[in-house]
């Protein structure tokens, strides 16, 4: 049995403007984001969710109430989808994070090398930590649920680390744009996983 997944990027916050790194720090949608969440369910309405699948912070929280709303799915929430935590870095714009931690810990951060997975801002969490707990979560939901098409909707380092990890081919930007998303197929019996169309 194949599930079709849809994986998408939260919509815009104060701090997504401003360029501030938000980790798992909870900061709302401002008035763009609620337009972009808006206009993201409108697009959702050929993919045909059956569910949706949400972090538990509140800028998904809200972009997936407004899809739900929209399109009348319910929403099932999990902390496991949660932002990498930046830990000393969140609230931080460029700037700041560069005069603190310098250049190389941000093309560290940015790096889709499978050698920088280890690497983590002081008291926060490593991407192979966020991957592992991500990739878990998600199959799990997967399996245990009977919808064949499903939106996901988390964030933008996560999501980029999880798709290159499963895709070390695709060229991905260093940043997701806010309601960005990817389109993927998952094979149950074999644990496969395929990509089936990039909007990010």
């Amino acid at each position: 049995m194949h599930k079709k997944v849809i994986l998408i990027r939260h919509a815009e916050t104060d701090w997504n403007a401003q360029l501030r790194w938000q980790g798992h720090t909870d900061i709302p949608l401002n008035s763009n984001g609620i337009r972009q969440a808006e206009s993201l369910a409108e697009d959702l309405r050929n993919f045909a969710p059956h569910v949706l699948f949400s972090s538990d912070l509140v800028r998904a929280y809200q972009t997936s109430e407004i899809i739900a709303a929209r399109l009348n799915l319910p929403v099932f929430t999990s902390d496991g989808l949660r932002e990498v935590d930046v830990g000393a870095a969140e609230g931080l714009g460029y700037e700041e994070t560069l005069e603190r931690f310098g250049h190389e810990a941000i093309a560290r951060w940015r790096s889709s090398q499978p050698a920088e997975l280890s690497f983590a801002f002081p008291e926060g969490e490593t991407k192979l930590e966020a991957l592992e707990r991500v990739q878990r979560v998600i199959e799990e939901f997967l399996r245990g649920i009977g919808a064949e098409r499903v939106a996901i909707v988390s964030h933008g380092m996560l999501i980029r680390t999880f798709l290159h990890h499963l895709f070390p081919q695709l060229d991905m930007p260093s940043v997701l744009n806010n309601c960005g998303y990817v389109v993927i197929d998952y094979e149950l019996s074999k644990g496969d996983w395929s990509l089936l169309r990039d909007d990010c």
